[in-house]
């Protein structure tokens, strides 16, 4: 089976714009179940449970939360974080190369490999090397 690019979109640096094909770089072959009471066979619900008040908390009784230390919050309304979303872009724009070793590794959860374009692959070879 061929491989199906999750996004695709642009990556610019001054006046040069290479069309590009986001791919999974690794595939998870995990399967998942669901819990199920043993007694009848029907699956079970979980529930919130608050264990300071000592109740069960349905969802519109839950707000988002980031905790900054151990057991201290910072409450978010979703319309706070919608505020901080950017407006949306298929294009990454390279404002300027910098050495390897000053860049900041990070884990993302799943690995992609970005690929160019059929009609971009010509542009990229017309490109002077550093």
């Amino acid at each position: 089976m061929a491989a199906r690019p999750v996004a695709s979109g642009t990556i610019s640096f001054g006046l040069v714009s290479i069309p590009v094909k986001l791919y999974t770089a690794a595939s998870s072959q995990s399967i998942s179940f669901h819990m199920l009471h043993a007694k009848c066979g029907n699956r079970i619900r979980q529930q919130r449970f608050c264990p300071v008040c000592n109740e069960v908390v349905e969802r519109d009784g839950l707000v988002r939360g980031y905790e900054f230390t151990k057991d201290q919050y910072v409450r978010f309304k979703d319309e706070e974080l919608e505020a901080l979303e950017g407006e949306a872009s298929q294009a990454i724009e390279i404002s300027e190369f910098v050495p390897l070793s000053t860049v900041t590794p990070f884990t993302s959860r799943k690995a992609t490999i970005s690929d160019p374009t059929r009609e971009a692959r010509s542009l990229i070879v017309c490109l002077p090397k550093p």
